[in-house]
């Protein structure tokens, strides 16, 4: 592939918003979030996975899935940079609902140094 090539592509992805995460600004974000599978059908097992910089003020990691009429909470403690770079919680029997997973990495005072979130959906089924 030629330059001039890589050099349009490189800017095309830009334009487009393709090739780097949300709000990233050329360093390193603090931490990101994935959501597998994004669309369900209940009971539905969903994997969250909080990606964290290390950095030796991190103290925990909070990761919250949240529907009307559910609500689920884990709270993971950290070790600074010295705790593993991904921290993954899997919710098993998810029931229908429109859902928002949310992760908070918490500071040595417990303040939020970084929130992301993501949104499932999970289909009920209905039995005959």
């Amino acid at each position: 592939m030629s330059f001039a090539r890589v050099v349009c592509t490189g800017l095309a992805m830009g334009w487009l918003g393709l090739g780097a995460p949300a709000g990233a600004t050329g360093k390193a974000e603090r931490m990101t979030l994935t959501v597998s599978p994004e669309v369900a059908l209940a009971p539905a097992y969903v994997r969250v996975r909080a990606y964290v910089e290390p950095d030796r003020e991190n103290r925990g990691v909070e990761i919250v899935a949240e529907s009307d009429d559910f609500h689920r909470r884990s709270v993971i403690a950290l070790d600074g940079e010295h705790a593993p770079r991904m921290t993954v919680v899997e919710y098993r029997g998810l029931p229908g609902g429109a859902y928002v997973v949310k992760a908070t990495l918490f500071g040595p005072e417990g303040d939020a140094r970084a929130v992301r979130s993501r949104q499932v959906s999970v289909t009920p089924t209905w039995e005959r």
